[in-house]
């Protein structure tokens, strides 16, 4: 610990944290405690303020002190940030304290900034907001006040003068400055006059009980939210606040789904897809019939003109039944294609950034190993390496859990657009063409079979990921093991005829419990229907009996099914422990 702090601060390994220094407080006690960690304190109390709720208002008089503070707190951060810039440049052996210093209060700076914009649409805009955050403003002065005596002490205000010194100089000046206006800005107090004039006030004027309650009114889901809101799901707090309370009580205080996954929006675009591409398949069609070819034409001609009349009124009769011959042949997957397959694709660009993320991890980690592990290594590689994995493992996780949930907004969109086109189907065809369809077959046409639909796009993605992910990590096992990573790509492979046997006795079985459970929602519409009839009967034990029956049959074939997706899962996870025994023992065995 003493070499690393003395690598980092530049001083003697004897004494490396000195607290006073030729009659001064030491500047690494000053840059790492009075500094650093008191803006590491400041982040994180800013940071708790960022998931305060919205709350929509009119403009109050105290509103021009936010926006002060606020212009105030961006601005040090960009002072830090050309702070940091002129470290750089100056470039000594003890500049890491210094870069570390400013990185921190450059984070805490912007973390704050947001804080007070967030803070600025709740409820506290009426206020001053937290006082806390106040006192957490004056914990780095001491710092800023050390450093500028410590460069007026140094001379770096006399003759020869020293640009960047003198740089440093004037942004530790500007960055107090900024400070003291911000606290000006909190402690004036603002006028009310206007919010208590008159009793006749557009404030006092408005009814105890307004027109939303009764209108049913809710919050939109996310629409309207900045990318910050979005990437940590803060327009959630004040539903989870809700939940917390136990007020989630009713259907009202529940968010509305997005403008672009609401039902009738989905529809409305499923069905403009749907009729585009019967265009694009009439077009196709008429091009085909129109263009016939030559040795057609020619035969005609030697026929006689009778028989080009008669060819040219069957083109003409086929053009005319053209439309309703498409209908019948656009496919499902072109509408979904044309309405969310270019949002789906592009998702592709973020799995694949994650990928690379999740790789990044273990290299970083092997080199901040070696670099533990050699002594002629500089400390900033060190720095490097530690920062790009706490870097790369954030990122990735936004970035991979950002993908699930964009891929889980096109599933809602495909699924309601699926079943609505379902539903709106079975309720406009002939009653002769629905009699060839029981109400359990229809059934499972809104529930298991597009749940089966929509499962496939979560795995699209998959089909290039996993080869890729694969190919990458047998090259990485290779540069650290050498030929011994095949006998674990053996055993992967002699699994694949094992995963494929029970993938079969998985879809045979679940054929097998649609069956049954066609046949057990058939005969329970039938005795609903027939209920009257039953019950003068007294035939309930009977109907029971045969549902009782039906059901047996679908839930041994459910619970066979469970039983093949436990394997499947079993042999999912013991697979990459066993790959690496087996890849270990192999390396020892081959020296």
């Amino acid at each position: 610990m003493a070499e690393i702090l003395a690598d980092l601060c530049g001083t003697d390994p004897a004494d490396p944290f000195p607290l006073w220094n030729d009659g001064a407080v030491g500047r690494c006690f000053n840059q790492l405690v009075l500094n650093t960690l008191t803006h590491v304190i400041f982040t994180l109390a800013s940071a708790c303020y960022l998931g305060t709720p919205r709350f929509q208002h009119p403009g109050h008089p105290s509103s021009h002190r936010w926006r002060c503070r606020i212009i105030a707190s961006f601005l040090v951060s960009m002072l830090s940030l050309v702070d940091l810039i002129t470290v750089l440049v100056i470039f000594d052996t003890n500049v890491y304290v210094e870069v570390l210093a400013d990185s921190v209060c450059l984070l805490a700076w912007i973390v704050h900034g947001l804080a007070l914009i967030i803070l600025y649409r709740s409820v506290y805009r009426i206020s001053r907001g937290p006082v806390v955050l106040a006192v957490m403003v004056l914990l780095p002065a001491p710092a800023l006040v050390i450093t500028l005596v410590w460069y007026c002490q140094t001379g770096a205000i006399s003759y020869p003068l020293q640009p960047l010194h003198i740089v440093r100089l004037v942004i530790v000046s500007m960055q107090l400055v900024l400070l003291l206006g911000y606290l000006v800005a909190f402690i004036v107090p603002s006028s009310r006059r206007n919010y208590h004039s008159s009793i006749n006030d557009a404030s006092e004027r408005t009814p105890l009980i307004t027109h939303s309650l009764f209108s049913g009114e809710q919050i939109v889901a996310e629409d309207g939210e900045g990318w910050f809101s979005r990437i940590y799901y803060c327009w959630l707090n004040p539903l989870m606040m809700q939940g917390y309370a136990g007020n989630l009580n009713s259907p009202q205080k529940v968010y509305l789904l997005p403008y672009r996954l609401r039902t009738k929006n989905v529809r409305r675009l499923f069905d403009s897809c749907w009729q585009k591409c019967k265009e694009e398949k009439a077009s196709i069609k008429v091009q085909h019939s129109s263009s016939r070819p030559t040795s057609t034409v020619n035969a005609d001609l030697q026929n006689g003109p009778n028989h080009i009349y008669s060819s040219s009124s069957e083109v003409h009769q086929n053009l005319s039944h053209q439309p309703q011959t498409a209908e019948t042949d656009v496919r499902l997957f072109s509408v979904l294609h044309k309405a969310v397959g270019l949002r789906y694709y592009c998702l592709g660009i973020l799995k694949l950034f994650g990928n690379l993320l999740a790789f990044a991890g273990p290299i970083l980690l092997n080199l901040l190993v070696s670099f533990m592990e050699s002594q002629s290594e500089l400390l900033r590689w060190g720095i490097l390496y530690a920062v790009g994995l706490f870097a790369s493992s954030f990122v990735g996780a936004i970035v991979r859990n950002q993908f699930s949930y964009e891929v889980t907004k096109v599933v809602l969109a495909a699924r309601a657009a699926v079943i609505s086109a379902i539903y709106h189907k079975a309720v406009c065809v002939s009653s002769t063409t629905l009699s060839h369809f029981t109400v359990g077959e229809i059934v499972n046409f809104m529930s298991t079979d597009t749940d089966r639909l929509v499962n496939f796009f979560p795995s699209f993605h998959e089909l290039w990921s996993l080869p890729f992910q694969f190919a990458v990590t047998l090259y990485l096992l290779y540069l650290q093991v050498g030929v011994a990573f095949l006998s674990g790509l053996a055993l992967a492979i002699l699994l694949v005829p094992l995963n494929k046997c029970i993938a079969s006795y998985i879809v045979e079985n679940n054929k097998e419990m649609l069956k049954h459970k066609d046949s057990r929602v058939k005969l329970m519409t039938e005795i609903l229907s027939g209920m009257r009839v039953i019950k003068f009967y007294t035939w309930e034990q009977h109907f029971l009996g045969r549902v009782g029956d039906c059901r047996k049959k679908e839930l041994n074939r459910l619970k066979a099914l469970k039983y093949l997706d436990a394997v499947c899962v079993y042999l999912w996870a013991a697979l990459p422990v066993v790959m690496s025994i087996l890849t270990f023992v192999t390396y020892v065995l081959l020296g």
